[in-house]
């Protein structure tokens, strides 16, 4: 079970959606240093994958939507907290909408 999920309608084209995902996938790199290990790119840029220590993030946008699930095991709980807000802030500063 996916233990982190929210979207956010973005009301963008699909174009600009992938260029905002872009733009927020380096922001939380940039305020993340060190806990993004790796990033995979699929889709033609509509969906990547998020890896660090303990954890992995897929977000996907479409034509309205930007979805976000990730699987964080126990032990990596403890400091999930912090690292989902800072990935929520990354996505509300590059679509300029808050996410629920």
């Amino acid at each position: 079970m996916s233990l982190i999920h929210f979207s956010l309608q973005h009301g963008l084209g699909l174009v600009q959606a992938k260029q905002k995902l872009s733009e927020a996938v380096t922001d939380l790199d940039r305020h993340l240093k060190g806990l993004v290990q790796q990033v995979e790119w699929f889709d033609e840029g509509s969906r990547v994958v998020l890896r660090g220590p303990g954890y992995h993030v897929e977000v996907r946008v479409d034509e309205t939507v930007v979805d976000v699930e990730g699987d964080i095991p126990l032990v990596a709980r403890l400091l999930a907290g912090p690292a989902i807000e800072k990935m929520k802030q990354a996505l509300e500063r590059s679509f300029q909408k808050k996410l629920q």
